[in-house]
């Protein structure tokens, strides 16, 4: 499975590619003394780049972070929107049906579920032990959180496409990897709780697991 994973931000925009679970291309572009619409032109023309030498299984982008504090959330918003556009005209399917027919796939995931997934906390501060902790729990090393957290989010796309494939067995997953699986797919089903879904056995939980609704 080849996946593109972006992690969108103003000033240190990360990509990264895992082919089969191998980083084949990882990168920060730093815009921090950019502005507007030459900052955003060149992300954009990088990731036009990728997106043409490459046909992924999955291109996966951070979702916005809508409770976050922020002056920037407008510049955000804009910046990826035309991502988004980007990517489309590459002609990704969008949802969980299209993760299902095993065609090219575009989706969002939060930080917090790409947190959850990788380092069994959602909240995890990105504090100066941060990268550390990346490494303790995924073995890889980054010079910076931006490329370190677009690893992840390709990672655990990755994962995720697998178990809602069902080609990944449930046993495969850490304990936190299911629960944090277990728990997008729990609010897509009315009188389920995280309480019950973790009692069913591996073979309901894989299909809790199966209704995963994924970003658009």
């Amino acid at each position: 499975m080849k996946v593109y994973a972006i992690d969108q931000s103003l000033a240190g925009f990360a990509h990264v590619i895992l082919d089969n679970g191998k980083s084949i291309f990882s990168e920060r572009i730093d815009t921090s003394n950019m502005r507007g619409w030459d900052r955003v032109e060149k992300i954009i023309q990088r990731v036009d780049g990728i997106l043409n030498q490459h046909r992924f299984d999955v291109v996966v982008m951070e979702n916005y972070a809508f409770s976050a504090r922020t002056n920037n959330i407008t510049k955000l918003a804009e910046l990826g929107g035309c991502i988004k556009q980007a990517i489309f005209r590459h002609s990704y399917a969008r949802g969980r049906d299209a993760i299902l027919r095993g065609v090219p796939v575009f989706f969002t995931q939060t930080q917090s579920q790409m947190k959850k997934f990788c380092l069994g906390n959602g909240a995890i501060k990105k504090d100066s032990r941060y990268l550390l902790t990346v490494f303790e729990k995924t073995g890889q090393n980054f010079s910076n959180d931006d490329e370190a957290d677009a690893y992840m989010h390709a990672y655990t796309a990755a994962m995720t496409v697998a178990v809602i494939r069902g080609t990944r067995p449930i046993t495969d997953l850490t304990h936190y990897q299911r629960e944090a699986l277990l728990e997008r797919g729990v609010k897509s089903q009315k009188g389920l709780s995280m309480t019950k879904a973790l009692k069913l056995s591996d073979i309901e939980k894989r299909k809790i697991m199966m209704a995963i609704e994924v970003g658009e």
